[in-house]
């Protein structure tokens, strides 16, 4: 998390303090503008930014910003296989809260599923031939989503 300072007199910004704090405790680790302290959803994180020798009720300024929720992340699609005429892979994906994840396809050839561990499995009949775009949603029960889309292609063999 980064605080973004505008001033009157760009030149005093190498003099500035900042103090920040989780839930309304200082976190005295972090004193630049960028905080990469330990906080989760539902904290409120908030930044002090004042010049020294001043009078720090005058020139401090506050904010602050409640944390919300971080959407599911794609780690990786794992590699496709074509076995006996079926197509299977799987998306790895995890919560960065630790959210429980559901998988949806949001977009794909007719008869392609997904199950709840991410695995796509697909049988391709003789019309299937070409290349194939796919889209998949993993939303996790917070409300956070990522789609992400790949492709692929049925070949004769």
């Amino acid at each position: 998390m980064t605080a973004e300072v505008e001033s009157n007199d760009p030149s005093q910004n190498a003099f500035l303090t900042y103090r920040w704090f989780v839930n309304g405790e200082e976190n005295p680790g972090w004193r630049g503008n960028t905080f990469a302290g330990a906080f989760k959803r539902g904290d409120e994180v908030s930044v002090a930014v004042s010049l020294p020798g001043t009078s720090s009720r005058d020139l401090a300024v506050t904010d602050s910003v409640r944390i919300g929720n971080a959407p599911p992340q794609v780690e990786k699609l794992e590699s496709p296989r074509f076995e006996e005429g079926r197509y299977t892979t799987r998306i790895v994906a995890s919560d960065p809260e630790g959210d429980p994840l559901s998988f949806s396809i949001a977009k794909g050839p007719e008869g392609l599923s997904i199950d709840e561990t991410g695995r796509i499995a697909w049988t391709p009949g003789e019309n299937d031939l070409g290349r194939h775009e796919v889209t998949i949603s993993v939303k996790d029960d917070s409300g956070g989503e990522i789609v992400y889309t790949y492709a692929f292609s049925v070949d004769r063999q």
